[in-house]
């Protein structure tokens, strides 16, 4: 799973006791990220959308990078009408370079580690699936760990054979010998 954090209207100004409409924006930031942090969610990315500088300032958009630097992952914005956007690129890099800001990695690594996580998330998700949310069939009518079943079973269930689990399954020879198909036993006669 891919956890975006999006934050908007901060409206950070330069001078530290700037309010806006009677709101210290920086504590009001400080404590979004607050509860942000004791939600236990651990950010992928941030979205930072519409009004971050209020002033306007190359520093009020410096101010609100330092307070974000807690989340060493990378930061999109997108400016509002309060934004001067040559002086939030200078900070935040436009699209469409893509880089994100302050990870404090390379973004091939940073890219690589992403992709690593959410594949074992899925395959994960992909194995609880198919345990919980498929029937078991604990006595089948055919022999279905024969290889020529395995293309039948994948169409029937509409997932890859590979999250189709056969195993502890025990078939008998028509002599009564166990074999078990799944481990490459063949039948004795």
């Amino acid at each position: 799973m891919l956890n975006i954090i999006q934050i908007t209207d901060t409206h950070i100004f330069t001078d530290p006791n700037a309010e806006l409409y009677g709101v210290n924006t920086r504590r009001s930031l400080s404590a979004v990220m607050q509860h942000i942090n004791q939600s236990k969610v651990t950010p992928d990315m941030v979205w930072l959308t519409g009004d971050l500088s209020h002033d306007e300032t190359e520093s009020s958009y410096r101010v609100l990078d330092s307070m974000l630097q807690q989340w060493n992952v990378p930061k999109y914005c997108i400016p509002g009408n309060h934004d001067a956007p040559t002086f939030m690129e200078n900070v935040f890099p436009p699209e469409p370079s893509d880089f994100p800001v302050d990870m404090g990695i390379g973004i091939a690594e940073w890219e690589q580690n992403f992709t690593e996580r959410v594949r074992k998330e899925i395959k994960k998700a992909d194995y609880r699936v198919a345990i919980e949310g498929l029937s078991v069939m604990d006595l089948p009518p055919y022999n279905c760990q024969s290889p020529m079943m395995m293309p039948m079973m994948q169409k029937l269930f509409n997932i890859p054979s590979d999250f189709v689990k056969m195993e502890n399954f025990v078939m008998y020879d028509k002599e009564g010998n166990p074999y078990r198909p799944s481990e490459g036993e063949l039948p004795a006669s």
